[in-house]
């Protein structure tokens, strides 16, 4: 199979174009999922300095071959490749979905915790009374030889 690279090319009026054709086993769920059926094409304005351009059209065509690739894997049932952005961006989707759930579970900030029974309280209001001689404390009871303690 031939394979051959993609490159972005400056037109006369100085602007830079890149263009990418979708391979024929994911055009129908290409352009159910984003309109375009077979080709997909971008262009950078021609003020746009040209080390900018190239970067530029460089992402691009990295976004469709990572569309294409998440098709495939789609396809054969597989995960979704992420590149470091996309797994910064979904452990921010998540951060912010566990503080959502953990304010409703928690509104004030002097509720109990839904885990810690009523024995555990007077150890939690023992180590809140060590916060203010200076130890540290995560809040909750943890027994004093819970495997992975450290004593301060």
């Amino acid at each position: 199979m031939l394979c051959r690279m993609v490159t972005a090319h400056r037109s006369r009026s100085g602007s830079v174009a890149a263009r990418k054709v979708i391979p024929k086993d994911v055009r129908t769920e290409y352009q159910r999922l984003y309109g375009v059926s077979s080709e997909a094409k971008a262009s950078v304005p021609a003020r746009t300095p040209a080390h900018e351009a190239k970067i530029r059209a460089g992402e691009f065509l990295a976004e469709v071959e990572t569309r294409i690739a998440t098709i495939r894997a789609a396809q054969r049932g597989e995960g979704q490749p992420l590149s470091q952005r996309q797994a910064f961006a979904l452990g921010g989707e998540w951060y912010v979905w566990y503080v959502a759930r953990r304010t409703q579970a928690h509104p004030s900030a002097g509720a109990r915790c839904g885990t810690c029974s009523s024995s555990n309280s007077r150890a939690m209001r023992r180590r809140r009374s060590t916060r203010s001689r200076g130890r540290a404390s995560s809040g909750h009871a943890t027994p004093r030889f819970a495997p992975g303690y450290v004593r301060s």
